[in-house]
């Protein structure tokens, strides 16, 4: 499963949706099947057929979405999450370069439906892979409900920094809003200058977390202010070069992946 904001041509404001086009495209040439996860903003799968509803709890209150099904070409079904309040909108995240104020609870949906996915799903997948702070919640949600809902959890979880100037920084008010407690406002979980980063838990949450090149993110200011938390993963820190070919690509993440696998397996 990858799980991201943006994929080309679905839906690309720039370099992640090309970066996340060029894995699927590797991973599928490679022989691996993909679920691609991602928002159903305005024009993506405008021909595909409503698909089932889902009832998504948030806090106290609960959002309904609909979830719209397609096959790209074989080995790549997309699943596009609808919901008209938060992804009909004329940017994607914010207009004259400020962010929606709601744009916390608009991609937690982007996570909770992925893992909901992930739990329902009759074959397990092996990796979830989740890109930057849209998606920074995944790896957070699979491990926070691994006791109710284990098949996300039994998972290799994967989390690329794309863009780390984009953080997903908000006020830890939003914790209920993602079924998370305080307990996840520590310094070694989300918190991040006195609020939470939704960067900051991909990272941390994550069994491998993956950038274009390690020298460069944890050296000041390549990282923009995530250099130490980068650099504490250690090991769990690698390079995945998405600028290159699609068959590089695949054939990077599929090493990267075992090494995933291998380390999710030490944590069950």
């Amino acid at each position: 499963m990858v799980v991201a904001s943006e994929c080309s041509p679905l839906v690309n404001s720039g370099d992640l949706g090309d970066a996340v086009a060029t894995l699927v495209d590797g991973l599928t040439a490679a022989g691996h099947d993909v679920t691609c996860v991602v928002p159903r903003f305005s024009g993506v799968l405008a021909e595909a057929r409503a698909g089932e509803l889902r009832t998504i709890a948030m806090g106290d209150r609960s959002e309904t979405v609909t979830l719209f099904r397609a096959e790209l070409r074989p080995g790549v079904r997309v699943v596009a999450i609808d919901h008209a309040g938060f992804f009909a909108r004329p940017y994607l995240y914010g207009a004259g370069g400020d962010d929606y104020p709601d744009n916390p609870r608009r991609f937690a949906i982007l996570a909770m439906v992925a893992c909901l996915l992930a739990d329902e799903a009759a074959t397990p997948f092996d990796v979830i892979h989740a890109f930057d702070w849209q998606a920074g919640l995944v790896p957070v949600l699979a491990m926070a409900r691994r006791e109710h809902a284990p098949r996300a959890a039994s998972a290799a979880l994967v989390f690329t920094v794309h863009a780390p100037v984009f953080q997903g920084r908000c006020g830890s008010q939003w914790l209920p809003a993602f079924g998370l407690d305080e307990r996840y406002a520590s310094v070694d979980a989300l918190e991040y200058w006195g609020g939470i980063s939704l960067l900051k838990g991909g990272i941390n949450f994550a069994d491998v977390v993956t950038v274009a090149d390690p020298a460069v993110v944890t050296t000041p200011p390549g990282g923009w202010g995530f250099e130490g938390i980068l650099a504490a993963r250690g090991e769990a820190l690698s390079a995945l070069d998405l600028g290159q070919v699609p068959a590089l690509a695949g054939a990077a993440a599929t090493a990267l992946y075992q090494r995933a696998r291998a380390a999710a397996q030490a944590r069950r």
